[in-house]
């Protein structure tokens, strides 16, 4: 082949990546290889219709090319996600690293594929396996990607960048070659049964994606395509998926970085809490060196540990081996000298000054040091004076140990404040007489206190829940607990106190909006002053027409 373009396609597609990639396929001739490694889209331009619209519009245009101008291929490296995977699907052959993994996660914010996805795949890999991998959201590797036939082939096992260079050869010698006629749509009655199946029970957004793909078959290209468009933009005003989209932008601002966990982690001091600390860091592989400034706090500990690990092995939840082998992991000592070494140190008392990033729990904050708390599966981490770099290592800590860590500002808790709120609103439905169950129900509809499906719906009870929430959140941002809404709703969410499709309190607040808010806080407060008194944050931005942002 006389003429050879490759175009790298990496990190998020934001609106510059997607003006440089149109810019360069208006231009370029001859044979085109996209190496993709990608994530999608970025979190802000999540459920955005002109960002969707520009990638179903490049995908359009690669598609074009392979047919007007030479032929097109793409190398799969890595993750590649969402309207990346669009894009490579575009393209007219692709070759995969041993390390890629490919999916798609439009379910999972109320969303369909806009750029063609809903399409493009079910003629490549039939119904079954495309409505498998859209509505789980879930994700195949390179081998499985090949025996789906969603690549044509896999090149490039062992480190890179050697893997890319033998995954980009194979690319190249397939560029030019015949395609395959896609097999997706050959047994048209297996794959109206496959949407069949997939029907039953689908709401929503599923919903609408099985009617996306049942399109491939009946109608021409095109006209699926136009349909994709428009299940898209619909579920775009959906409440729910509105919910989900903020819930998407709020974790990706609030998560405090993607630092790797600690290989070795220290903990200074005992209580309650510290052989909880120690099992859980020892279950993610990690060498934990324990120390207090007394013989008997390490003693103590190291029973409280042996004993709930006896109690896990007895019950089946931990073998003998695996018992050893965490024990042999875990490094006793009277005294700081060990913690010299480690990545972390996370400190159950008070102690001397310590070298290196550390967090404190359940103990006073110190100088230089994060805060953690914990609530439900919530670790809400107090950046307080503590360097970007510790936070972020505070964050993979919490990770590894299966937390949502949301950071927030310095002071007292986000989390245990909205809990209070949502508490007493509940008490407050009680002495009204209303039964459990229909205080349950309503708080599901409304998606408070749980993950239920389904449209948001309140009724009064729910609305009473969500206005108790709002002003608490209100309250935490006026205290400094909290630097925004955003962090707010990313703590109502991550604590189980509302449901990810709610988007969260102060999201509910905007949608509903702070007049509206306003004037219920100020028809309710007399029933409960503590609750819905209208705190003067609130009062403030209602007063200038703007809202929690």
């Amino acid at each position: 082949m006389a003429l050879l373009t490759e175009i790298e396609v990496t990190g998020p597609l934001t609106a510059a990546v997607r003006a440089a990639l149109a810019d360069t396929l208006a231009q370029v001739r001859g044979g085109l290889l996209l190496v993709v490694a990608s994530d999608g889209l970025a979190v802000d331009d999540l459920g955005d219709p002109v960002a969707s619209r520009d990638m179903a519009a490049l995908t359009a245009t690669l598609a074009a090319y392979g047919a007007e101008r030479g032929p097109t291929g793409a190398v799969l490296d890595g993750a590649v996600r969402g309207v990346a995977l669009e894009l490579a699907l575009a393209a007219g052959c692709r070759v995969a690293t041993g390390r890629a993994v490919m999916g798609f996660s439009d379910i999972g914010l109320g969303l369909v594929p806009a750029a063609g996805g809903t399409q493009r795949l079910p003629r490549l890999i039939g119904a079954e396996a495309a409505l498998r991998l859209l509505l789980t959201g879930g994700e195949v590797t390179a081998d499985e990607a090949l025996g789906l036939g969603l690549v044509d082939r896999v090149a490039g096992e062992g480190a890179q960048p050697e893997a890319r260079a033998a995954a980009r050869a194979a690319a190249r010698g397939l560029l030019g070659a015949t395609p395959p006629h896609p097999a997706g749509l050959r047994d048209g009655r297996a794959y109206l049964a496959s949407v069949a199946a997939a029907r039953r029970g689908a709401r929503g957004a599923a919903a609408r994606l099985v009617d996306c793909v049942e399109m491939a078959l009946l109608l021409p290209f095109e006209q699926g395509l136009a349909h994709e468009r428009v299940c898209f933009d619909d579920l775009c005003r959906d409440e729910a998926t509105l919910g989900l989209l903020h819930a998407a932008a709020v974790f990706g601002h609030a998560g405090g970085g993607t630092d790797e966990p600690p290989r070795k982690l220290g903990l200074w001091g005992g209580g309650a809490a510290a052989a909880g600390l120690v099992l859980g860091a020892l279950g993610t592989g990690c060498v934990v060196q324990v120390a207090a400034a007394q013989r008997e706090t390490v003693v103590q500990l190291l029973a409280d540990v042996a004993e709930r690990q006896e109690a896990d092995v007895q019950a089946g939840r931990l073998t003998p081996d695996r018992r050893e082998e965490d024990w042999s992991r875990l490094l006793p000592q009277i005294g700081t000298a060990g913690l010299d070494g480690v990545d972390l140190t996370v400190m159950t008392e008070a102690g001397p000054e310590l070298a290196g990033p550390r967090v404190t729990f359940g103990c006073a904050p110190e100088a230089g040091a994060a805060a953690l708390v914990r609530f439900d599966r919530l670790a809400e981490i107090k950046a307080m004076d503590a360097s970007p770099a510790v936070v972020a290592r505070v964050a993979g800590f919490a990770r590894a140990m299966g937390w949502e860590p949301v950071v927030t500002a310095r002071g007292g808790s986000v989390a245990q404040r909205l809990a209070g709120a949502l508490a007493g609103a509940l008490v407050w439905a009680e002495g009204q007489g209303l039964t459990q169950a229909t205080i349950s129900a309503s708080l599901t509809a409304a998606g408070i206190a749980g993950d239920g499906a389904g449209e948001m719906v309140a009724d009064g009870t729910a609305l009473r829940c969500l206005a108790a929430l709002a002003n608490a959140g209100a309250q935490a941002i006026a205290a400094g607990e909290a630097a925004s809404a955003a962090e707010v709703d990313a703590v109502a969410i991550a604590a189980g106190l509302m449901a990810r499709r709610s988007g969260g309190p102060m999201h509910q607040a905007n949608r509903r909006g702070l007049l509206v808010l306003r004037r219920d806080l100020a028809l309710w407060q007399a029933d409960d002053p503590a609750l819905w008194t209208i705190d003067p944050l609130l009062d403030a931005l209602a007063a200038t027409g703007r809202g929690f942002s």
